[in-house]
């Protein structure tokens, strides 16, 4: 957090307005089931909480962290997952909502996750993801195809935002962009 890294607060913020965009204003974000993907320390479960979610699932591949997210009681269940390798432990439909923040640059874009993202998210559920401008190139062929195929359309993709503006090593040469879509009704 020394680094300025506010991404978490960020994305929980705009999954509320994203929410209110496709559903209309007098969605009740407590009521939405939402799963934070590469949950990690519980940063991003921590924001979307403050944000009014209740009903957030938090995974993430290392059981080190999930013990770290458990701690800030804002999960309703934590699970260890390996993002890599689909598919995940949970239902078709399960998620009106999906957040991953962070965490792409460790995925492999074949790996078959925004598939998988796509099975477990509602008709009409919403997904979230950022994505570091130094490998977001990787992901825009997997993100057009899946809109060519009307598997889901785009919400937005904001212009690059600060990742970590306190890190020499990242500055304003590292950004990061919030990638926004919507699974079709």
């Amino acid at each position: 957090r020394k680094w300025g890294y506010k991404m978490p607060e960020q994305v929980a913020q705009r999954m509320v307005a994203y929410s209110q965009k496709v559903w209309g204003n007098d969605v009740k974000i407590s009521e939405i089931p939402h799963l934070d993907a590469g949950a990690g320390d519980g940063l991003s479960g921590e924001a979307l909480v403050k944000e009014g979610y209740q009903n957030v699932i938090g995974i993430d591949l290392s059981p080190e962290m999930i013990e770290i997210a458990k701690k800030r009681n804002v999960y309703e269940k934590t699970v260890v997952v390996d993002l890599n390798k689909p598919p995940m432990p949970f239902e078709n439909e399960q998620f009106q909502s999906i957040s991953c923040v962070g965490t792409f640059t460790y995925i492999d874009e074949k790996s078959g996750i925004l598939l998988d993202f796509l099975r477990v998210t509602k008709p009409g559920g919403i997904i979230v993801y950022t994505s570091r401008t130094d490998d977001v190139d990787r992901w825009i062929v997997a993100e057009k195809e899946l809109e060519e195929q009307g598997k889901w359309s785009c919400i937005e993709i904001t212009d690059p935002l600060p990742y970590l503006p306190g890190n020499a090593e990242y500055g304003d040469s590292i950004l990061v962009t919030v990638r926004a879509f919507q699974k079709p009704k």
